[in-house]
């Protein structure tokens, strides 16, 4: 639709190129239940949504308007992609550890961001240029976290642990029977009388062998 753009067609076909390769290397190596939701979502987005998007517009569209149309379809996707790195950063901020977000790729992200915009405003589309603005804006805010992260001790995210026996997040502990033990009360060791005072513990039914293993020894 547009003509003379044979600089952003050029690009676009290697980056397609090269996330077809990291989608196809990902569905191979990816457990399965996480392989079948990538492509559901590739059939859904990237098949349908393309479709569905070239339909419309050679339907409903006039030929003077499909460009800018298209144009700020594509401008919105570029957004997305450009806020995308916020789960990132959030997750920075928590860990406080960069782990997640090397910085030669926040700098490459954000100098790429630079040479797009200018690059838009010289041949004055707003459609390119426009989503490098927000790009460059969260390009420099991932160096700074970078820069006030990079030397700080990591703290990592709280979750439970999971032993073979014991129940877990995972575990639903409505299920899990719980079981009363007496056992002598070690505070009760010099008290006088016959009767040795006992207390009540409640256990995870998996731990009650181990204990009676323990106290019979």
């Amino acid at each position: 639709m547009k003509t003379h753009a044979y600089l952003i067609i050029s690009i676009n076909t290697f980056g397609c190129f090269i996330e077809i390769s990291y989608l196809f290397l990902y569905i191979i190596y990816a457990p399965r239940e996480a392989r079948i939701f990538t492509l559901k979502l590739i059939l859904i987005c990237n098949i349908g949504g393309l479709g569905l998007l070239i339909l419309l517009v050679d339907l409903f569209i006039p030929k003077q308007h499909r460009v800018s149309t298209v144009g700020w379809v594509c401008a919105a996707y570029s957004l997305a992609v450009f806020a995308s790195p916020l789960s990132v950063m959030r997750k920075v901020i928590r860990t406080k550890s960069v782990e997640y977000m090397p910085f030669l790729l926040s700098l490459s992200l954000t100098l790429n961001a630079v040479m797009w915009f200018f690059y838009g405003l010289l041949i004055e589309d707003k459609f390119i240029a426009m989503p490098n603005i927000l790009g460059f804006l969260f390009g420099v805010a991932q160096m700074i976290l970078y820069i006030m992260y990079h030397d700080s001790k990591k703290t990592d995210l709280p979750k439970l642990t999971s032993t073979k026996n014991q129940p877990t997040n995972e575990t639903n502990l409505n299920e899990v029977a719980v079981v009363a033990v007496e056992v002598p009360d070690a505070r009760a060791e010099n008290v006088e009388g016959s009767v040795r005072p006992m207390k009540t513990l409640y256990l995870y039914e998996p731990n009650v062998k181990f204990l009676v293993g323990f106290l019979e020894a």
